[in-house]
């Protein structure tokens, strides 16, 4: 380049120093010629320091965008306007669309029509308030709609107001839910308001065990198997 052009203008060049050390330099040489003898004038700008600190910054990155797209569900940054900052590899798998498609959506072009309104009050309570949890469908490119758990919580994300959005797929334990009997339902509704087993018998006029063994059809129907998942917080979160 320096032959053919006369000049090489911030090319990065590694070299070693007297004593071992290697740097990294920005470069830049020209060729002069002074009473017909050529010249080559070099300066060269120790940017070792700097390189490492992108580096390292490169290396940040990589590892986030691994944890994030390690995270169960979906996981997206959205600003005030509802628009994709980043987003995991799941949310892509999840609705069918590329990382261009996304970039140049909303989250009101994923959610179903009936909900719009109601998810455009809710992330704006979350950007203004607190945390929250809200069910709300998503919508895929083949036209179905998952329903979905999601958590809001805002942030600061590169001096910007964000929400971060996690999203946990419950479309199954919906499905199984609305196979619940009738008097399952009801006293699956009595367990989310708070009412405590001798209540539920009290008010349905029946026994205790029997609450209890209708209170076992409903884990084992909605996949609750482990005892430490909380019955009555797991039905709140349907709703």
């Amino acid at each position: 380049m320096l032959l053919r052009d006369g000049q090489c203008l911030n090319q990065e060049f590694r070299y070693r120093k007297r004593k071992g050390e290697v740097i990294t330099g920005l470069t830049s040489a020209v060729l002069i010629e002074v009473e017909n003898r050529r010249y080559t004038i070099v300066l060269i700008m120790d940017i070792t320091d700097r390189k490492r600190a992108q580096e390292a910054l490169i290396q940040d990155q990589v590892y986030m965008r691994s944890i994030i797209d390690s995270l169960p569900g979906i996981f997206c940054i959205v600003d005030q306007q509802g628009g994709y900052l980043i987003w995991n590899r799941n949310y892509g798998k999840v609705t069918g669309y590329s990382n261009t498609e996304i970039s140049s959506m909303t989250v009101m072009d994923r959610t179903p029509a009936p909900d719009r309104k109601a998810v455009s009050e809710k992330m704006r309570y979350a950007f203004e308030q607190e945390t929250l949890f809200e069910q709300y469908g998503l919508v895929c490119r083949d036209g179905t709609v998952r329903d979905y758990l999601f958590n809001y919580a805002r942030m600061d994300y590169q001096g910007r107001l964000c929400l971060i959005v996690n999203g946990l797929d419950i479309s199954e334990q919906k499905q199984t839910q609305d196979n619940l009997t009738p008097q399952e339902i009801q006293v699956a509704d009595l367990i989310r308001k708070g009412k405590r087993t001798k209540e539920i018998a009290d008010m349905l006029h029946t026994s205790a065990s029997t609450i209890g063994t209708h209170r076992n059809h409903i884990r084992e129907k909605l996949n609750l198997k482990k005892e430490g998942i909380h019955l009555r917080s797991y039905l709140q979160s349907l709703h």
